[in-house]
């Protein structure tokens, strides 16, 4: 009988941890302020079966508008660099998914000489400070009928007006 009571308070115990933790996971997500310049930048790589190449990406976003748990982004500036080159975003499709648990951005990027590449990310986020979100984005970009997986590592937060 001792070791049935153990086993139910055990039981017990198990069930109220879980309800505590999800229950407190929802609120460990971002909560993106509308109107507020954002900023995400990050490392990683692009990479095919020929070649590992490293790559970043920084961009500038303002959370614009949001309809139910999606937020549409709006991207004010944007570069990828991509074996060695600058690419700067020139038309992209970004939205802010699940409260800010998930990003995904679709479009293109051109560097200084006209090559494009279009790029397509899922983001997601992996925990947060106070201030700012870690978020792992895996991807696509495709240039010439060569195509390249991504993987980044990113952080976003606040963009900071510079110091005068």
């Amino acid at each position: 009988m001792k070791m049935l009571n153990s086993a139910l308070l055990m039981l017990s115990a198990s069930i109220i941890l879980s309800v505590l933790t999800v229950g407190s996971f929802h609120t460990a997500f971002a909560d993106f302020q509308l109107s507020k310049p954002y900023v995400l930048d990050g490392g990683g790589y692009a990479f095919d079966d020929k070649t590992i190449e490293n790559s970043f990406i920084e961009l500038s976003f303002l959370p614009a508008e949001q309809v139910g748990s999606k937020i549409k982004m709006k991207i004010n500036d944007g570069t990828i660099i991509f074996e060695g080159k600058d690419f700067l975003f020139k038309q992209f499709d970004a939205d802010i998914l699940r409260e800010g648990r998930f990003l995904r951005l679709i479009g293109f990027a051109e560097d200084n000489q006209g090559e494009q590449i279009s790029l397509r990310f899922f983001g997601k986020q992996l925990g947060k400070s106070t201030d700012e979100f870690v978020y792992e984005l895996r991807g696509k970009l495709e240039r010439s009928g060569e195509e390249f997986d991504l993987y980044y590592i990113t952080r976003s937060g606040l963009e900071v007006a510079p110091q005068l």
